[in-house]
């Protein structure tokens, strides 16, 4: 029987389990197989991930339903891994995992996943991959103010998305140069970006009313949160993936 203080729902199109003994969640992506399968059996936090005795890791379950159990076992043993692309091991949705060489995914944990830490202040840069097409996209979002130039015009940046194609490392090192950009100039010259397609959201500039404040470094208007950028109480941890990043 699962532990009494495990708790797992469907959130829309995600599955999240709660260990309330742990204070930890994690997520997945839904499908009923994945739902029935998950709450048959305890999970429990370990060394970053969520595993069970049953099925072992999350990560590797859910991408045992996806893409059958001999392909996983395969790819281990050709020294593959699944990588977790924003380095949250709790984060199994399928558009945060991928199968890629271990030591292309050592490479990532030492070098971009570190250094985009120490920056999320600035900015929160991420990249994942569209479960519909198998392309891979960047989003990043701004924590601090900065501007955009488009047709000669000046305008506040909220976030901004790239679509690439199927290639994991391309996307991977386009993602590190684009941080190494942005830190070391504060801009981003789009021109220079092998990105498929982008998109731009410009920060909204809103006037306060009345009973409204700024100290929290939010504002919650119509039922809208907006991150108030440059603030040091709230900020942009990560961008959702854009599924419209990848419709024609």
């Amino acid at each position: 029987m699962p532990a009494k203080d495990q708790v797992i729902k469907v959130e829309g199109e995600k599955i999240t389990i709660l260990r309330k003994k742990f204070g930890v969640l994690a997520f997945t992506s839904f499908s009923e197989e994945i739902y029935e399968s998950l709450r048959q059996t305890t999970w429990t936090p370990s060394e970053g991930y969520m595993r069970s005795q049953k099925y072992g890791s999350l990560h590797k379950h859910v991408m045992a339903l996806k893409y059958g159990e001999d392909v996983i076992k395969e790819a281990y043993e050709s020294d593959f891994v699944i990588d977790h692309i924003n380095n949250n091991g709790f984060d199994c949705v399928y558009t945060n995992l991928e199968i890629i060489p271990r030591k292309l995914n050592s490479a990532k944990g030492l070098t971009y996943d570190e250094e985009r830490k120490k920056y999320i202040d600035f900015f929160a840069l991420n990249f994942s991959k569209d479960e519909d097409t198998n392309e891979f996209q960047i989003g990043i979002g701004f924590n601090k103010p900065i501007d955009i130039v488009v047709n000669g015009e000046k305008s506040p940046l909220a976030s901004i998305y790239f679509r690439y194609g199927k290639d994991y490392k391309t996307t991977f090192l386009e993602a590190h140069s684009i941080l190494n950009e942005l830190v070391k100039t504060k801009s981003l010259k789009l021109s220079n970006l092998r990105a498929e397609r982008i998109l731009i959201k410009p920060a909204e500039v809103l006037k306060l009313r009345e009973g409204e404040s700024l100290k929290n470094g939010f504002i919650m208007r119509d039922s809208r949160v907006y991150i108030i950028q440059g603030s040091s109480h709230a900020r942009i941890v990560q961008v959702p993936h854009n599924k419209d990043l990848h419709k024609e």
